[in-house]
């Protein structure tokens, strides 16, 4: 079936009633492995104190950013509903597309209106919630995915901790942030709400993002419901490609819960906090623990993460429970393959059954597996290292010939801020500090191409 996005949003308009259940979703694409082939899934998740779904939902694919008869859209009928818990069902389409020729395109799907009880918009229910994915068609990519569900019930007083954990299959590089939730428009294809605020929380933890383990955190300080949305940014040789985006409810509750208590032991020390970094080769024994010794309530633990998706050893997790204590074994010997500059976060979500609901926190760690010289790298290039702290930005880049070095400062849009070297540097080891007190607070990219073949990006927090 296809329409034109005006007689789609003429449609969508006679549906509000339709819209107040909707908790939140997402879009992600994945190539079917032949031609411009994809299969696009769409998530729903519906609050069962609502309206039931509409019999159908229509999603929507443009070749462009601005509304026109260029849109397309697919007929779906409602599939059946997955048991989330907590009141809350999941629901997911899925279609197969074929793409006309390879390009940037946008999928997207919307329904008015939002819920009107969301404290941190100005007025919900006169906003749409519109989910969208930017989508890079070639003849091998796929948009990223997000590994973890979403957790929709906190409680006033305990800290909240959720990872969704965003994950690239094809190795591209993605960062994640924070942002506002977006909204229909008749002249475009969205407009960010104005007057969203982050949900309320107390300010000794603030709702934060972090940067390079994508947790989200925050103590929640209100009763109610709040609408967050994350937007994971896809980037190729620096240059970003796509977009895929997150939009979720999160239903505070009162503190009728105790905490329940956390421990890990590793027998490889962390170099801090929770970063582990251990040899190719050499084996990580990481226990976690959980327990509810006040209230004795029912617990259980699983992990999930990028190295649990390798098709070459994997890591191995087991759980187990014991006098109301809760166990989850990891154990891993990694292959010298699986070297890397970058972190296999892992998240291990326990689960606490109390007065009803079901909660989760997720407690999330970062475990390097060094990379071993001329494994993975062309032979001019070993590694580089990068920090931005105090005004200044410093690195370390190590060659074993001659090279002609690009190094360029980004911001998130992955537009060009400075170039900071772009010139032949002779093998050894090269140290690099560069002034930065004129930047603003946000997410940085810096990316090193190597004759002008191989290209690393570092994200880096200002």
């Amino acid at each position: 079936m296809k329409r034109t996005l005006f007689a789609l949003s003429c449609l969508l308009l006679t549906l509000n009633s339709y819209a107040s259940h909707l908790m939140g979703g997402q879009i992600t694409a994945a190539w079917l492995g032949t031609g411009y082939d994809y299969q696009i899934t769409m998530t729903l998740y519906r609050d069962t104190v609502g309206i039931p779904m509409y019999p159908s939902e229509y999603v929507m694919i443009s070749s462009d950013t601005v509304a026109g008869s260029n849109a397309v859209t697919d007929t779906l009928l409602v599939p059946s509903a997955t048991n989330f818990g907590n009141g809350v069902e999941e629901y997911t389409y899925q279609f197969n597309y074929t793409f006309s020729a390879p390009g940037d395109y946008i999928i997207y799907w919307s329904n008015c209106c939002r819920n009107a009880a969301i404290l941190n918009l100005p007025s919900p229910s006169s906003n749409s919630m519109l989910l969208f994915t930017k989508l890079h068609v070639d003849t091998a990519n796929s948009s990223p995915v997000f590994l973890n569900p979403p957790i929709p019930i906190a409680q006033v007083g305990v800290p909240f901790t959720y990872n969704s954990l965003p994950f690239d299959a094809d190795g591209d590089s993605i960062a994640w942030r924070l942002d506002v939730p977006l909204d229909q428009s008749t002249g475009s294809l969205y407009v960010p709400i104005t007057g969203y605020v982050d949900p309320f929380s107390d300010t000794t933890q603030p709702f934060a993002l972090n940067p390079t383990t994508s947790e989200i955190s925050f103590l929640p300080n209100t009763l109610g419901h709040f609408v967050v949305s994350l937007a994971v940014d896809e980037f190729r040789a620096g240059v970003k490609i796509g977009e895929i985006r997150r939009d979720m409810q999160i239903i505070v509750v009162g503190p009728s819960n105790s905490p329940r208590l956390f421990n890990y032991t590793s027998n490889i020390p962390p170099t801090s906090g929770r970063t582990i970094r251990f040899n190719p080769n050499t084996t990580l024994h990481l226990i976690v623990t959980a327990s509810d010794p006040t209230d004795n309530d029912p617990l259980s633990i699983e992990a999930n993460g990028r190295a649990f998706l390798l098709s070459n050893n994997p890591p191995v997790f087991s759980s187990s429970i014991n006098n109301g204590t809760v166990t989850g074994d990891l154990s891993w010997t990694p292959i010298i393959d699986q070297g890397s500059n970058q972190p296999y976060v892992t998240c291990f979500r326990v689960a606490e059954s109390h007065g009803g609901y079901m909660f989760f926190l997720d407690e999330t760690f970062e475990i390097y597996v060094n990379r071993s010289v001329g494994i993975d790298d062309p032979s001019s290039y070993l590694t580089d290292r990068w920090n931005l702290s105090n005004g200044m930005l410093t690195g370390f880049l190590k060659l074993t010939e001659r090279s002609d070095v690009s190094i360029e400062l980004m911001n998130i849009s992955g537009q060009l801020v400075r170039t900071l070297h772009n010139n032949f540097l002779t093998a050894g080891d090269h140290q690099f500090v560069f002034p930065t007190n004129e930047l603003n607070s946000g997410i940085y990219l810096v990316r090193t191409t190597i004759n002008g073949k191989y290209s690393h990006t570092t994200k880096l927090l200002n």
